[in-house]
C-alpha cells in the first residue's frame, strides 16, 4: 500500500515538473490540446511507473485515472488563478503581476501548492477507487 503511493508521489513529481514543458506550464489552462499533451505524458509516466508493480490492466487504470483527475484540476485550478490575476492586475501577464507584486508571488506559490495538494490527494483517490490499496 505503501510503496504504490510513494511510487505514485514519484511519478508525479517526474511528469509534472521534470517533463513539464514551459509551453505546458504556460498554456494548460488555456489550450485544451496543450492539456492533452501534458496528461498524455503523466499517462505514459504512470503506466510505465506501475506496469511491473500491478500489471498491464491495473497499470493502465490508475494511469488512465491519475491522467482525467489530473486535466480537470489543472485546467480549473490555473484557469481560476488566472481570471483572479486579470480581475486584480488588469492588462498584465501572469508572469508580469507575479515578478512585480510580493503578494501576487504570494497567491502563485499558495496555487501551486493547492494545485498539488489536489494531485496528491487525486492520486490517493484514484489508487484506494481501484483496490490498489
Amino acid at each position: 500500500m505503501l510503496l504504490t503511493v510513494a511510487v505514485a508521489l514519484i511519478l508525479h513529481f517526474i511528469a509534472d515538473f521534470i517533463l513539464q514543458s514551459n509551453e505546458m506550464a504556460i498554456k494548460k489552462s488555456q489550450k485544451p490540446l496543450v492539456l492533452l499533451k501534458h496528461c498524455g505524458i503523466h499517462l505514459g509516466v504512470f503506466f510505465f511507473g506501475f506496469v511491473l508493480l500491478h500489471g498491464l490492466i491495473g497499470a493502465f487504470l490508475i494511469a488512465l485515472a491519475n491522467a482525467a483527475l489530473h486535466a480537470v484540476i489543472d485546467w480549473n485550478v490555473w484557469r481560476a488563478y488566472k481570471r483572479w490575476v486579470q480581475k486584480k492586475y488588469p492588462g498584465m501577464t501572469t508572469q508580469e503581476q507575479v515578478m512585480k507584486d510580493d503578494s501576487a508571488r504570494h497567491w502563485f506559490f499558495v496555487t501551486i501548492g493547492f494545485d498539488q495538494l489536489l494531485h496528491g490527494l487525486s492520486i490517493i483517490l484514484a489508487i484506494f477507487l481501484l483496490g490498489e490499496i
